[in-house]
């Protein structure tokens, strides 16, 4: 089941089945990944509905709100339905 992984460093999106590799964050060291959502994805079709955090700008697409917890920009995502 895909989920989708945020870096609470650098604000790197990515959907996966399982946590991805930490290498490589742009903001030095590794990722510090974090999954706000499950069955869910980046892209177009991974769920009904598609969100976006107002402070970050990440999108999701997802059945249902994704988990506030380590927005890249500081505190949590604030997520509203578009």
């Amino acid at each position: 089941m895909a989920k989708v992984y945020i870096c609470s460093k650098c604000g790197t999106a990515v959907t996966k089945d399982s946590t991805p590799s930490g290498w490589g964050c742009p903001h030095g060291g590794s990722h510090d990944w974090y999954p706000v959502c499950s069955n869910c994805s980046t892209h177009p079709g991974g769920g009904r509905d598609v969100y976006q955090c107002s402070k970050c700008g990440v999108v999701v697409y997802s059945d249902s709100s994704p988990m506030a917890t380590n927005c890249s920009s500081g505190g949590s995502h604030l997520w509203s339905r578009l």
